[in-house]
């Protein structure tokens, strides 16, 4: 739901008690906050964050959400 930016299902899971940094199993062991930030939903990062996602965490790769921004608008929402 995060990586395809779809908040209303992401909140929906997270007030259900998803964990808000549980990482993918398989492949790139990414949180829902690198899909989030890698496809540059905004309001889903704030989303994500809202609910104490961690922006330290590495996936597979060795990357931080912080290392997958692409912007600087998403860089500042991280480091806030």
């Amino acid at each position: 739901a995060c990586r395809h930016g779809k908040n209303e299902v992401a909140e929906w899971l997270l007030n259900k008690g998803a964990d808000v940094n549980l990482k993918l199993l398989y492949d790139s062991q990414s949180t829902p906050l690198h899909g989030a930030v890698y496809n540059e939903h905004i309001s889903t990062v704030e989303l994500l964050l809202a609910h104490g996602a961690n922006v330290s965490l590495k996936n597979f790769h060795g990357s931080t959400p912080i290392d997958d921004a692409k912007s600087d608008e998403m860089t500042k929402l991280l480091r806030r």
